[in-house]
């Protein structure tokens, strides 16, 4: 597997990416909030491909968003905040 930083068009390369997968895709973000790549991940499902998300329980993901893609099939789990980013400690 390669590794690949970027840096411009970053919405673009994820649905690049979404595009051509064929078996699985888990997807780690602390927001969810593109409507193109909610799109993508929603034609992922209809093609069978598994769609795994870890992401934060948080209003700005909006219950509408993953509501509508694990009725798709897609496998969410919601973490608290604290758990997707590095936070310092008082």
């Amino acid at each position: 597997m390669n590794t690949e930083v970027i840096f411009k068009d970053i919405e673009k390369k994820i649905i690049e990416n979404l595009k051509v997968a064929e078996s699985s895709v888990d997807i780690a973000v602390a927001w969810l909030t593109s409507p193109k790549i909610i799109r993508e991940i929603g034609a992922c499902l209809k093609r069978k491909v598994i769609v795994r998300i870890i992401s934060v329980d948080d209003k700005i993901n909006g219950d509408v968003n993953f509501s509508n893609l694990y009725r798709g099939g897609a496998k969410i789990r919601l973490l608290s905040s604290k758990l997707m980013h590095n936070v310092t400690a008082p």
